[in-house]
Parts: structure tokens; sequence; C-alpha cells
């Protein structure tokens, strides 16, 4: 088993020499390890484990747990492979298996490092090596040699290091496969250090293991030695023949490290950005993966729903029965207390109601955030990403104004990320922004000029934007000054969105016999089919899916105003573009 760290083969197989059954199952589970049958390695676990269990053996129980989890790591099952440490971790709790607590911290390393978030895999990898003792062990070999992996990147001498304590292990324990991989994986960090020395120095340590101990050599990082040893002589042609043959996003990685190298930084360039093309690819499978079990965890509930639903049912049944014999029995009885059953029987349709709706709101909102925000984060990311590459290159030669383009994209792109974040979760949650207190005295002029001065480059070449008002001079009402300023970002926001010829208006007037100010946002844009206008205001809800935005800018703007004890409409008699009227309180002085 690939997956599985060979230092606890060796010791399972040593563990297991008196038990038949549990090599024989084993054995069989590991010749299911890179296969797609599911179904089976699953089945043949159970089997290992149960039999563990039933023998007393816990070190083998738990390794064929771990072998679980690791199979469905390697098929990306990232949500399905954290359920279960976490319950690996819980039942080595309750079982007081102590010793056998570092494996499920280890996993969850694993399964971190794999999904990108090196913090937490580093945080994860030192509990475990905490949990599994000091000193030099044999069960932690696995752990330093994950732990150099993330490590190696970002801080290469800790990774040596670590490797260079699973070399003294290995050697120690004469354990020749295991200290092939990690005399490997040292050439490795000397490229990723341009440490050629040792590059070519422990080279010539692996190709003599190769020589001297052919039965147990690793073949495992043959390729990437080869590379490197190319790399350390220059022999750049031959190192970047052979990255071809490697089969993950490796090779694009080690395409554009040697390009670098080599000073052809235009090669390095494309290299580098087929890697992030390919690690975001290999992400976004992830990330299909988990949502697909997020949705078979909704599933789950509305089957569950379901099943309360038959149980109401069931239990509304033999309640009827019941009150029918009360009757019979005691009528008097039953007229005085059937409208508490009533209650009961109504409280509980209402609950399950509410839990249908939820569920439903759910998977509205799943698919609508599915649609939206590929394009609306992954975006500014990229270029964040992107631009952060380039930056970080030591000899990228910029002039001023690049580098003041290239600040001014990354910190545009990061306020739309904060942007996009603050709105959903203000949508998310309708008390997380509080808008109630008004006790503001705003000029209701000064403030829609001040947001057309803000709209004024967002708006299209060509537009007009102007301000009408029969507000008296200098009138003031009480409300919140930024839940206002909110509201009409975001209607203008929108106007700015859809108009690209003729103009857009703000006007002001009283209304209700001076109890209400009314502030209408018209535009000559494409405007509102008539048979959607009840659908502006939902959330995520695009007219036009071309037009960037989430879709969430009205139904914020209309929360606010309902907390500001206002109301937005849509005026359905203008058709030459859209309007949207806000009404606010005048409020008391």
């Amino acid at each position: 088993m690939n997956c599985i760290p060979s230092h606890a083969k060796k010791a399972t197989r040593n563990v297991q020499d008196n038990d038949t059954i549990a090599t024989a199952l084993y054995n069989r589970m590991r010749g299911k390890f890179n296969t797609k049958d599911q179904i089976e390695f699953y089945s043949l676990a159970d089997k290992y484990r149960a039999h563990c269990l039933k023998t007393g053996h816990m070190h083998r129980y738990y390794n064929g747990w771990q072998a679980e989890i690791m199979y469905d790591i390697n098929f990306n099952h990232f949500y399905r492979a954290m359920k279960k440490t976490l319950k690996m971790s819980k039942d080595i709790k309750e079982r007081k298996c102590t010793d056998e607590l570092y494996n499920a911290s280890y996993l969850i390393g694993v399964i971190y490092s794999l999904q990108g978030n090196t913090g937490l895999a580093k945080k994860y990898f030192h509990k475990a090596i905490n949990e599994a003792g000091t000193g030099d062990s044999l069960k932690t070999l696995h752990i330093y040699k994950d732990l150099a992996n993330v490590e190696m990147d970002d801080e290469p001498d800790k990774a040596m290091a670590h490797i260079d304590r699973i070399i003294r292990i290995t050697k120690a324990s004469d354990l020749k496969y295991e200290y092939c991989d990690a005399i490997a994986f040292k050439v490795v960090l000397g490229f990723v250090m341009h440490d050629w020395n040792t590059v070519r120095k422990y080279y010539d340590v692996y190709m003599k293991i190769r020589d001297e101990h052919r039965k147990d050599f690793s073949t495992t990082y043959y390729t990437y030695v080869q590379i490197c040893k190319h790399a350390a002589d220059k022999e750049w042609d031959k190192a970047i023949y052979l990255t071809d043959r490697l089969t993950n996003i490796d090779k694009y990685k080690f395409k554009a490290d040697i390009y670098e190298i080599s000073g052809n930084m235009k090669a390095a360039c494309k290299a580098q950005k087929d890697y992030i093309h390919h690690k975001d690819s290999v992400n976004s499978t992830i990330m299909v993966q988990e949502l697909t079990n997020a949705t078979y965890e909704i599933e789950s509930i509305f089957t569950h729903i379901r099943k309360e639903e038959a149980k109401v049912m069931r239990i509304a049944l033999v309640l009827t029965i019941f009150m029918a014999l009360v009757i019979i029995a005691a009528l008097i009885f039953v007229i005085r207390n059937r409208n508490r059953y009533l209650r009961e029987l109504w409280n509980k349709n209402n609950e399950l109601e509410r839990l249908r709706s939820k569920a439903e709101e759910a998977e509205i909102m799943k698919e609508s955030i599915l649609k939206n925000m590929s394009h609306e984060v992954r975006t500014p990311l990229n270029i964040i990403a992107g631009f952060t590459q380039i930056l970080g290159q030591s000899d990228a030669n910029l002039s001023p104004e690049e580098w003041k383009d290239i600040a001014a994209r990354v910190t545009e792109s990061s306020n739309n990320i904060v942007k996009i974040i603050n709105d959903l979760l203000y949508i998310s949650s309708k008390d997380s922004i509080n808008y109630t207190m008004r006790n503001d005295k705003v000029d209701c002029d000064e403030l829609c000029s001040r947001c057309m001065e803000k709209f004024c480059d967002a708006k299209a070449d060509g537009v007009k934007m102007t301000l009408n008002s029969s507000l008296p001079g200098g009138m003031r009402i009480r409300t919140n000054e930024d839940g206002l300023s909110r509201i009409m970002e975001c209607l203008l926001d929108n106007a700015c969105k859809f108009t690209e010829h003729g103009s857009i208006r703000i006007n002001c007037r009283l209304t209700d016999n001076s109890r209400n100010v009314e502030i209408s946002i018209t535009d000559t844009g494409c405007g509102i089919p008539e048979e959607i206008g009840d659908k502006v205001f939902d959330p995520f809800y695009k007219t036009d899916t071309d037009v960037d935005g989430l879709g969430i800018g009205l139904i914020l703007a209309q929360r606010i105003a309902c907390q500001l004890d206002g109301n937005i409409t849509l005026d359905r008699d203008y058709h030459d573009g859209a309007r949207f009227i806000l009404t606010i309180p005048v409020g008391k002085e």
C-alpha cells in the first residue's frame, strides 16, 4: 500500500506471523488499496478490524482503520476521511489506547496538507510527534517525512533537519528501503535549496545503494533524483525531458524551477502558469467532491424530515384513536383536554414545516453560491496569486510604473474579496450589522452628492449623473447615516452596472404630509422585464449573468431599509430603464 508508511507495514508483518487469519486479511486488503473497488476494500477492512478487535490486538485494529482512511485520501475523499479520522480519535480515547492517539493527529495533518492548508498540517504533524513520545522512534518516520514535505518550499532548513533525523533512525534500524527514500528526499531538498554539492553528494550515495542493495532499493523517487542531478550538472534539456515522466503536478513545478535556474524566465513563467492551472484544477475536483458530500448530507436531512413526518402521522393516528376511545369512555374529559392535544400536534407540524423550509432554503442557497462564487472570488484570487509570483522573483525587472500598477491591482482584488465576504456575512445573518440606531441628523442632499462622487469613475463614459431635490434647504432627517449611505451605494452600483448610455438621475422629495422622504434612482439602462420584477430582491438572483456581482446588492439594500423603518420598491410604470424608490421616515427632531 503506497500510502501506508513502510515501517508500519514491516511492524505489522512481524506481529502477524502467528496470526494467519489477520495476515491473510491484511494482504487481501493491501491488494485492493490502489483499486477503485471500494465496496470490496471496505468489506475487507471491516473484517480485518473485527478480527483484530476480537483477538485484542489494538495496534493492528487501528492500523486497519488507518488503512481505510488513507484509501479515502488516496481517491480525494477528504470529507469522508476527516469524519472517519475524528471517529477513530474518539474511539481511541474511549478505549483508552493513548499510544495510538498520534495516528489520528497524523491523519488530520495529511488531509490538511493535501488540501493546501500547510499551517494546520504543520500543527497536527507536530502534535502527532508529541503524542508519539520523545526521541527517535520508528513510528514517527512517516510523520517527519510528511512534515518535511510541507516545509520543503518555505522552510527547507527545517525540512533538511527532519530528513537527517529519518536517515539516522533508518540507518540505526537497518531499514534499507526507507533509508533509500530518505537519501532521495535529501537530493530533492538540495535541489530546492540550490545546494548543488548536496545534490551531487547524496546522488552518489543513492546510486551506491542501488548497486549494493538492489533487492531493497526504492525507486519511488528515482526520476526526481535524476532530474535534480541533471539540474546540478546544468544539463537543462535532460532535466526538462525527465519532468514529463512525473505523473502529477510536480512536473509543472519542477519545470518552472529548472527554467528559472537556467535563466529562461519566459519558459519559467509559462511553466508556472501551467502549474497554477493544474493545481487549481485539482483543487476544483476536490471542491466538487466536498460539495457532493455536502449534498449527500442535505439529502440525509430530507430523509430524516420524511421519517419525522411519518412518525408524526403515526402519532396523530394513535392520538385520534385514543381520543375516540376517551370520548366513548368519558365525553366530558375529552372536551376539557382536546385543545391541549391539538396545540401539541399543531406545534409539531409547524416545527416540521420550519425544518423543511430551512432545508429547501439551504439547497437553493447552495446552488446560487455555486453559480456566482466561482468567478467572483477566484478571479481576484488568481490575480493576487499571479502578481505575487511575479513580485516574488528576485530578478524581476519592473519599472516603478509597473510596480505601482501591480500594487493597485492586488489592492483592488483584495478589496473586492473583502467586500464580497462582508456582503455575504450580512446576507447570511440579518443581525451581523445593526443599523437600527437612528440618532444621526442627516442632510439627504449632501449625502446623495457624496455618494454620486464615489461612482463618477464607476459609471460608463458618456453617462450623465444628476441630482434633483425639492427638499427644503438644509433639511435634515433623523436616521442612521451609515445605513442610508450603504443603501444609496448599492442602488447606484446597480444603476452603473446596467447603464451604458443616457443618464442616471437621483430625485429627492417629501411625501405623506412631510412624514417621509422619497429618494428615487432612475437609469436609462436595459431595464427589468415585467415577468421577473418580483425576483430582483431575491438573494443571488441576477437578471444578467454576464454582469459582475453576486446578485445581493438589492436584497442588502432592502434589508437595511427595513431596519431603518423604510422600504425599497421597483417602479413598474417606468419602462425606459429601471427606477428604484427608497422611502425613509423623516424622524423626530
